[in-house]
């Protein structure tokens, strides 16, 4: 068990976990997430059948205070068609539905401590671009908790405005269509703007 003196971020705790990791294999659970009983076996079998680098799965959002079902979020059947494409439009991965090879932070290198919002889409889109295998799982292995206290996504503007940067970083590599990339970034950085 390790504690940090302050709250430095997710990407610092997790890079100080990461130092620590020696199985093959790398899951995270945030604090407000859960996992359901199968989630961890589901993702283990998707990577060993398809030999994919990343397994992940759609998350059911619940309400803080109640439990009250909010919503699905993952991908849908065109994100899974157009994966890269998709995912430099809209970060469908949520860090506590993905498992994934420890190899991968030794390819890819640990998670970017610059960012305190958007540090996993940084990531997901580092390993897309490095060539990294993701394999979609199906169905709804995880519990993502909103509408508290401590949620990154209270600060709507700064989490956008993180985003927009970050697909901006990523907007020209091969294979994505430059003009929707753009169109994507421009449209961030005016919803920012709006906030």
């Amino acid at each position: 068990y390790s504690r940090n003196d302050r709250n430095y971020g997710a990407a610092y705790s997790r890079n100080v976990a990461f130092t620590k990791v020696r199985g093959e294999f790398v899951a995270m659970l945030d604090a407000d997430d859960r996992w359901l009983s199968d989630h961890l076996s589901v993702a283990l079998n998707a990577l060993e059948d398809s030999g994919s680098d990343i397994a992940y799965s759609s998350t059911l959002m619940i309400e803080d205070q109640t439990g009250l079902l909010l919503g699905v979020w993952g991908p849908n059947e065109h994100d899974l068609r157009d994966f890269f494409q998709s995912l430099l439009g809209r970060n469908f991965i949520t860090p506590s539905a993905a498992v994934y090879r420890r190899q991968i932070l030794v390819d890819v290198g640990p998670w970017n401590e610059e960012f305190r919002c958007c540090d996993d889409f940084e990531f997901w889109l580092r390993c897309a671009s490095a060539g990294k295998k993701f394999q979609y799982v199906g169905g709804c292995h995880c519990l993502y908790r909103k509408n508290h206290g401590g949620a990154i996504t209270q600060n709507m503007c700064g989490v956008i405005e993180e985003v927009a940067s970050v697909s901006r970083r990523f907007m020209n590599l091969p294979g994505l269509r430059i003009d929707t990339s753009r169109e994507y970034v421009s449209n961030l950085y005016v919803l920012a703007a709006k906030l």
